[in-house]
């Protein structure tokens, strides 16, 4: 799966794709920056078992309840998470069919991808 959008604002496309290492069985989510061209890892690897059942998709600029806002469990909003996610620019929607969802988006201060979970 490929998700493409400009995901930091610097009106350069970026991609983000799950990718398969078939020497291992595992596949991740990854990003190619297009002011960088570089690949970066956005979490943990997991097994290929789970392939078939996760996605990504584009997510575009506006505002969205959190796990948090939407009254799931506490530890949801435990460190620090908000109510509202509002996004400036495209994000990364990473979810498992039937299951959990998060949003992966550029934080234009930490210049880093934050993850919030949308549902569990």
């Amino acid at each position: 799966m490929v998700v493409k959008g400009d995901f930091d604002g610097d009106l350069k496309p970026d991609t983000a794709e799950l990718l398969v290492n078939s020497s291992n069985t595992l596949f991740a989510l990854f990003v190619k920056m297009g002011s960088t061209g570089r690949w970066q890892q956005l979490g943990d690897s997991v097994e290929s078992r789970w392939l078939g059942r996760m996605g990504i998709r584009l997510i575009k600029p506006g505002r969205y309840k959190t796990a948090c806002g939407k009254g799931y469990d506490d530890s949801f909003c435990a460190h620090g998470e908000p109510n509202f996610l509002k996004l400036s620019s495209p994000a990364i929607d990473k979810f498992v069919e039937e299951s959990a969802d998060s949003i992966l988006y550029w934080d234009l201060n930490k210049k880093a991808f934050v993850e919030i979970q949308m549902s569990d």
